[in-house]
């Protein structure tokens, strides 16, 4: 095959348990991309067979580099061929969740600055965060345990809905389902007592809403009503009481499945829209890096989020009453390299509400991403 049959391409893969993604591709002229880093600033534009072709193949040779592998990364190197229109796989090696020094040519680390949402401090922590889970499962232990100290919080905290209904953090809510669209699916991270869902119907809006429930941890529970389509998660230790709520009564039914954010996030699902209210404050740096770049990768038109700024009273104060620790990430989120094809619409800064239990004022970012 000559360099006129075919057109090259590079992309990132990114496996995960069973699910394995394709990130945009970026077409180059093999000759020159090794020492011209610069020819990746476009992303290729491909129709949806070739997409489909791509991540075909690479599931295929996926299944003879690495058959034992549960999860792992690869640049892989393709080749579309003119004469049949078909994608071959040129070059491909699959690296291990273990395998975070991320050492390649300067031309394959800018492909994967410029098409993994967050860039490569995004798929480092990304990888973390999946070791993280990996190794806790092999060794028999729980993922997360240090969160289980909010469980106390949030089982005595029979005022939730009352104080959220009369704080500026259900305006926000509010203000939310009326100016934008969530038509399609939803997901819900940290659903709680299922206000967002309520301010939704009060918009008169009626998506297929999927939730998770609050801090990192959680449980789904997925319901077909004529409305909504809910899941919600909720971690086994945390509390109970939240969704015995009027909210998540009205619109919610069992089963319950016991998970982690991080882990649910990381499964292979898609939704239209994914949103967040008052639990990103939750993860620490390498998770909220990683549950960020998971959102862009798998919502489809839009994400939007609260993010608490807690300060350093807050954040020690919930460490001694809860044994709960809790992060403020908004410098993170300046830091966060945002995708080619998605906007920044909002980004409000607002004083949300006096915390109940620590007795300062929170503020929070609402921010709402798009893509075009």
């Amino acid at each position: 095959m000559t360099q006129q049959d075919f057109t090259s391409y590079i992309a990132v893969i990114l496996k995960i348990n069973d699910d394995t993604h394709i990130f945009d591709a970026i077409e180059y002229d093999p000759k020159i991309s090794g020492s011209n880093s610069q020819n990746v600033s476009s992303i290729a534009q491909l129709d949806t067979q070739a997409k489909l072709d791509m991540k075909e193949a690479a599931i295929k040779r996926l299944g003879t580099v690495a058959p034992t592998t549960e999860s792992g990364w690869a640049l892989a190197h393709f080749e579309y061929s003119k004469s049949d229109c078909r994608v071959h796989v040129r070059d491909f090696e699959i690296n291990s969740v273990a395998d975070v020094k991320i050492q390649h040519s300067s031309f394959e680390m800018a492909v994967i600055q410029n098409t993994f949402p967050g860039g490569l401090d995004a798929l480092k922590d990304t990888l973390l965060m999946v070791k993280r889970i990996h190794d806790a499962k092999s060794q028999g232990q729980q993922t997360y345990p240090e969160i289980g100290g909010a469980r106390t919080f949030y089982d005595k905290y029979t005022t939730y809905d009352q104080n959220v209904l009369a704080s500026k953090q259900y305006d926000m809510m509010q203000g939310f389902a009326e100016t934008y669209l969530y038509e399609g699916t939803v997901l819900d991270l940290a659903c709680g007592t299922g206000l967002w869902g309520r301010a939704l119907d009060e918009a008169q809006q009626s998506p297929l809403i999927t939730g998770a429930r609050c801090c990192n941890i959680v449980a789904l529970k997925i319901v077909f009503l004529t409305k909504f389509v809910l899941t919600t998660a909720l971690q086994l230790d945390i509390s109970t009481e939240m969704i015995k709520g009027p909210s998540i009564v009205q619109t919610y039914l069992q089963p319950i499945v016991i998970s982690t954010i991080q882990e649910f996030i990381i499964l292979n699902w898609s939704y239209d829209h994914i949103t967040c209210w008052g639990a990103l404050h939750f993860l620490d740096s390498i998770d909220f890096n990683a549950v960020m770049s998971r959102m862009f990768s798998i919502a489809k038109k839009s994400i939007s989020f609260e993010l608490d700024e807690v300060c350093e009273k807050y954040r020690d104060g919930f460490v001694q009453r809860f044994n709960c620790p809790c992060y403020n990430n908004s410098e993170l989120l300046d830091q966060f390299r945002i995708p080619a094809g998605w906007a920044k619409v909002k980004d409000d800064r607002l004083l949300l509400y006096k915390s109940p239990s620590i007795g300062v004022d929170v503020f929070a970012r609402a921010v709402y991403f798009e893509k075009s």
